[in-house]
């Protein structure tokens, strides 16, 4: 395991907020707290889950509730400077909601619902000053806005899922403040359910899925702009056969990429891959298969070069890289990182900042109970001995490095002043932790 570094050490395995962070490049691992003032004792009950993170990594929002807070689930905003997370206002007495995502700075627009008299609806919050302001939705063009699931870098489109005739879900978005629906495949019979789940940093490219109200089929739809009112939809998903679990749940900033879960070739109906999707280009697994939409990617970096998500159970939160492949976000956290995560589960990475390096999601503290959590991966600790290269990663190019000292008596790498079998062993064995 790679040494923890002071700041670190202070970070970790932290329950419920602490105080305003400034370790600059230093990784740390904070839970976030179930009140806003972290005044919830360790038995009672209550939960938190942060959804998502501003693209600067500097804000994170999601929705909490206790037992003594008698409007139910409440949407919150946390400011990573801040000890805890604050309360988004409702709108009267109508309270109840969640936030859902944050433009690029976190300081202009919020994203979510409120539920008002009753009934869900989509909600923005905007902040003027240290004050935000709820605003709601009304019908529009034939939806109903019901839940605001993401919003573009400048906060001027807003995309998510409402409700149309007879109750249909139909996927949304506002460039003002009117919701307008998004068409359907053409391919697809009459009777579309749709929902859009992502949007890029410039609104020009929106990531969701669709569903046949006759047949069940499920695919993965990616829309693109083309006119200040208008996108067109793309399907992502492959093959011609019924499928149950496709689906797009983000997309890269810089529009490239979008994440999810599909089914891909050979694998029969009912199993799913976490997947990444350029534009154009056959979908790629960033995970093992799994079942039935279980395994699914949830967000991606601004370049789509790290890929977040979960399997559906406890400790499943993973990370996807590019350079590095998969791997479970708490092995990441321990083993590469030195992060003491302990009594934590990290069950879900639901956001991640457009750097990769922030990595926002819910998991179940030393307690039992849920709580959301924030993860910084920022420079590697020093003296990892498995980095033969000295290029602040671990990968195959270490190895390479490794046997070619080795092959000439300098592959000491257990110190035992000799070259031998031993220094393979235990170079594999750190290698393969990450350090």
């Amino acid at each position: 395991m790679r040494p923890i570094t002071s700041a670190a050490l202070f970070a970790s395995a932290t329950v419920g907020g602490l105080a305003a962070l400034s370790f600059a490049d230093e990784s740390y691992f904070r839970g976030i707290g179930r009140a806003p003032d972290n005044s919830l004792p360790a038995n009672a009950f209550g939960y938190s889950r942060a959804y998502g993170i501003s693209g600067d990594g500097n804000t994170v929002v999601g929705s909490y509730y206790t037992n003594t807070l008698n409007i139910g689930e409440a949407p919150f905003v946390l400011p990573l400077s801040a000890p805890y997370f604050s309360r988004l206002p409702g709108i009267v007495n109508d309270r109840s909601g969640e936030a859902r995502a944050a433009a690029f700075s976190g300081n202009g627009v919020i994203v979510g619902r409120l539920r008002r008299s009753g009934a869900d609806r989509a909600a923005r919050w905007q902040k003027s000053g240290d004050v935000y302001t709820a605003t709601t939705f009304n019908t529009s063009s034939g939806v109903t806005p019901t839940l605001a699931r993401d919003v573009s870098a400048n906060g001027n489109v807003i995309v998510g899922e409402g409700t149309a005739n007879f109750g249909v879900p139909t996927a949304f978005f506002i460039t003002g403040n009117a919701p307008r629906t998004l068409p359907a495949p053409t391919s697809e019979p009459s009777g579309v359910a749709r929902w859009a789940t992502g949007v890029s940093a410039n609104g020009n490219e929106i990531s969701g899925y669709t569903r046949g109200l006759s047949t069940g089929n499920q695919i993965a739809v990616r829309w693109l702009r083309v006119s200040t009112t208008s996108y067109n939809p793309t399907i992502v998903s492959v093959g011609n056969n019924i499928r149950s679990s496709d689906t797009l749940q983000g997309v890269s900033a810089d529009s490239a990429f979008v994440v999810g879960s599909m089914q891909l070739p050979p694998f029969p109906a009912g199993f799913t891959t976490p997947v990444r999707s350029r534009r154009g280009e056959a979908a790629e697994a960033v995970g093992p298969v799994g079942s039935f939409g279980l395994p699914l990617a949830r967000a991606t970096s601004a370049a789509g070069a790290v890929v977040v998500g979960d399997w559906g159970f406890s400790g499943s939160a993973f990370v996807w890289k590019s350079d590095q492949g998969f791997r479970f976000l708490q092995d990441v956290a321990t083993d590469v990182y030195g992060l003491n995560l302990a009594g934590w589960q990290l069950d879900s990475a639901t956001g991640i900042s457009d750097d990769g390096r922030t990595i926002v999601g819910r998991g179940t503290n030393p307690f039992g109970w849920e709580e959301g959590f924030v993860i910084f991966l920022g420079d590697l600790p020093v003296g990892c001995p498995a980095d033969w290269d000295g290029d602040d990663d671990i990968d195959s190019d270490d190895i390479v490095a490794f046997f070619g000292d080795w092959e000439f008596g300098q592959g000491d790498f257990d110190g035992d002043d000799d070259t031998d079998s031993d220094d393979v062993i235990g170079f594999f064995t750190s290698w393969d932790t990450g350090c």
